[in-house]
């Protein structure tokens, strides 16, 4: 069995066949490999799967495969997603509210875990393995919890002198040679504090202990309050969540966020959360700080990444800038369908399939495709792909991916009559799946591999194929799989043009015109996260999600234009004439003078003249 290796000719390239075990031997060191990671375990080059299937099942010839090595290099060494190793230590504090339920797990986990037990109780088991606490507190500390508890020490034991004169007169012998008083007999007559004479005994003396520990494991319903963050917080039902986790990881953070792309708002705590929402593991959390993800609970199904409307969210293994470009010089005349998998899945298919050739396919490997979104697909068709066909392993899907690809399909229905475009299949059916034959019904394909975003550059494709099929008759698309689309309606009888909108409105959605006094709105570039319709002070705002596929869905529209305030003093237009009466309204309301009002129709620069004035008087 030959592999493809690429090789460096001075300025150029070559592709030469290679035989495992014979790397050695190459006259030069290869930049990139075909095949896959379990072939060549030791490569210091990247590894090609695409390469691999492209040469053994699509038929292409030596000349075209060496560009899509290239292209694969630059792609595949472009990647640099972090990793390390994480450890989860063997401890736990476990908290309960009921005795037997502590004493079974410290009987049965004892000798497995690294435990630090506490019983939420008043009263004192003498000679116990666990602390019995009282006001136990639980907060996260730097990636670990800290338990802090008050705990009854009723024996100094530095002061005790073991004279034993208060076993003597404890009447229910509630005193154990450990030195701890059982409280669930005692009576607190105080018979034993009168009888030490080192002054040893304190009925009410309570001492406050803290514990640092990675996980908490909680039996029954013990009553603390628990913190926000709760990722190692374990109920009695969860603990084998615990188990599993206990040892050494292996931890890449596959997915990256942006603050500058987030349309969450972490300071007013608004926004989109549609990561958070697509998330099944919980590994995504929307604070102050913005998106967090948990590299070591995230599942890399990619949903968070598919449903993010703005590409904040990326696949960091091949991001959308490098998806787009990696195609820029790739010639794909006569690839009439994409096949993409992960390298395992092709990989099951060049196992399966050989000898097969279907020279009409393009395969590629892409490390998460559960993490491709309508813009890819839309992208993928607007280049003169017929199908794309997403490969599974017979896994369950996430909803977001299923998702993007309705997305996708419905709109080249709408637009194209053309159904099915993106469609997922298993690796054991795809043989059965006849090549695609109804001709491209684009003339003229997609050649613009600018990027400035994923919604920018899904809005230019969307605006390209609009401009190649023509207004439908039905414009507008609706339901779940847009309402990251929409527009934006303003009452321009409430709004005041006092821009709040624009602060948080990262897309580019939102703008003004300052010489104009416009308040204006793109639609395509708008994802529905609703911040401008919270902040508006006048409630002038409201959402019409949708996707409208209609040129004017493209372009800039005025929500309202405001008439400006013209200063009473030099001329110059400051703020608007709205603003201006309703502050005046304002302080009508709470009894100003009429010379407050006077001094507000002036810019910042002549009214400072008239305040100085006025005081000279």
């Amino acid at each position: 069995m030959s592999f493809l290796a690429l090789f460096p000719v001075g300025k150029d390239f070559i592709l030469q066949e290679i035989a495992v075990g014979e790397l050695e031997a190459a006259p030069a060191a290869p930049l990139l490999l075909s095949g896959f990671p379990d072939q060549w375990p030791d490569a210091v080059v990247p590894v090609s799967a695409t390469l691999q299937l492209n040469a053994d099942l699509a038929g292409a010839d030596r000349e075209w495969l060496t560009g899509l090595a290239v292209a694969e290099r630059q792609r595949l060494e472009a990647v640099a997603p972090k990793n390390y190793r994480y450890r989860v230590e063997p401890r736990a504090a476990v908290l309960a509210a009921d005795v037997g339920q502590l004493v079974d797990f410290i009987e049965t986990y004892g000798g497995l875990l690294e435990l630090v037990p506490v019983l939420q109780s008043s009263s004192i088991f003498p000679e116990a393995e666990f602390v019995c606490a009282e006001d136990v507190s639980l907060e996260a500390a730097g990636g670990e919890y800290r338990l802090r508890c008050t705990c009854r020490v009723p024996i100094d034991r530095e002061k005790c002198t073991w004279c034993r004169a208060c076993i003597d007169v404890c009447e229910p012998g509630c005193i154990s040679p450990g030195l701890e008083i059982d409280f669930g007999f005692c009576t607190l007559g105080g018979r034993c504090v009168a009888a030490c004479s080192a002054g040893a005994i304190d009925l009410s003396a309570r001492e406050e202990k803290e514990f640092i520990v990675p996980a908490v494991i909680l039996l029954g319903e013990p009553a603390v309050e628990l913190p926000t963050e709760r990722e190692m917080i374990f109920a009695a039902a969860e603990r084998e969540k615990f188990f599993r986790q206990v040892g050494e990881h292996q931890v890449e953070e596959n997915v990256a966020w942006t603050r500058e792309l987030c349309q969450y708002s972490g300071r007013l705590n608004l926004g989109c959360r549609r990561c958070q929402e697509a998330c099944p593991a919980g590994a995504l959390t929307c604070g102050a700080d913005g998106v967090a993800v948990d590299h070591f609970a995230c599942l890399d199904c990619g949903a968070c990444v598919a449903v993010c409307p703005t590409g904040a969210l990326q696949e960091q293994r091949f991001n959308d800038r490098q998806f787009i470009s990696f195609f820029a010089e790739l010639p794909l005349a006569g690839r009439s369908e994409l096949v993409v998998g992960t390298a395992e899945q092709l990989q099951q298919l060049w196992w399966r399939q050989p000898g097969c050739c279907r020279e009409s396919a393009f395969f590629l490997e892409y490390p998460q495709p559960g993490a491709l979104t309508a813009m890819h697909f839309l992208f993928l068709f607007a280049l003169g792909f017929q199908r794309v066909l997403v490969l599974t392993g017979g896994e369950e899907e996430s909803p977001a991916a299923g998702r993007e690809r309705r997305q996708a399909n419905l709109v080249l229905e709408r637009l194209f009559a053309r159904a099915g475009f993106v469609a997922a299949v298993a690796v054991a059916d795809f043989a059965g799946v006849p090549a695609p034959e109804e001709p491209h019904p684009l003339v003229r394909f997609y050649d613009d591999f600018s990027f400035a975003g994923r919604r920018r550059k899904l809005a230019a494709v969307l605006e390209f194929l609009l401009d190649a099929a023509g207004e439908p008759a039905e414009k507008q698309l609706a339901g779940e799989e847009f309402a990251a689309y929409g527009r934006l309606v303003c009452d321009v009888d409430r709004c005041t043009a006092c821009v709040a909108c624009l602060n948080e409105c990262y897309t580019g959605a939102l703008c003004s015109d300052e010489q104009e006094y416009t308040l204006e709105h793109r639609s395509d570039l708008c994802v529905q996260c609703g911040i401008c319709v919270s902040v508006c002070p006048e409630n002038a705002l409201t959402l019409e999600p949708g996707l409208w596929l209609e040129k004017e869905f493209f372009t800039a529209r005025v929500l309202s234009r405001a008439e400006p305030m013209v200063c009473r003093g030099c001329g110059a237009r400051f703020g608007t004439r709205k603003s201006y009466e309703r502050v005046v309204a304002l302080l009508r309301e709470r009894g100003r003078s009429a010379e407050t009002e006077e001094v507000l129709a002036y810019c910042e620069t002549c009214r400072a003249v008239k305040m100085f004035e006025a005081h000279e008087k």
